[in-house]
């Protein structure tokens, strides 16, 4: 929130996250070593293309967000809008989408990659 109007919401801390990704991602590679993987690793490597996928998207969200969040206070600051008020207006409008979607973009992408297991 800044000020009184409500910004949206921001992802927070990926940490624990990630974390748990990668100590699934190792599993997997212990999985995809073992000699008896055979019968299941066209599973396996899907399952390490999921968890990749889903790390890098919650990496380039952070960096998207980031940087949002830079401009935001760039344009919606009282001197830069009197100063380029045509960027403003462009920023203003796509400022409403993305503090509208970005969770549940990112909910849909975790889900959409990990099936039934993510809730």
């Amino acid at each position: 929130m800044k000020g009184t109007e409500e910004r949206g919401m921001v992802l927070g801390s990926t940490e624990d996250i990630s974390l748990t990704l990668d100590d699934n991602a190792m599993s997997l590679q212990s999985m995809a070593a073992s000699r008896f993987v055979a019968p299941f690793i066209e599973t396996v490597q899907q399952w390490e293309k999921k968890l990749s996928l889903v790390g890098e998207v919650i990496d380039v969200w952070v960096v998207v967000q980031r940087k949002w969040q830079y401009l935001e206070g760039i344009f919606l600051s009282g001197d830069i809008r009197q100063q380029l008020p045509n960027e403003a207006r462009k920023f203003e409008a796509i400022d409403k989408t993305f503090r509208v979607r970005p969770v549940g973009v990112l909910l849909t992408c975790v889900r959409r990659y990990c099936g039934g297991f993510c809730h």
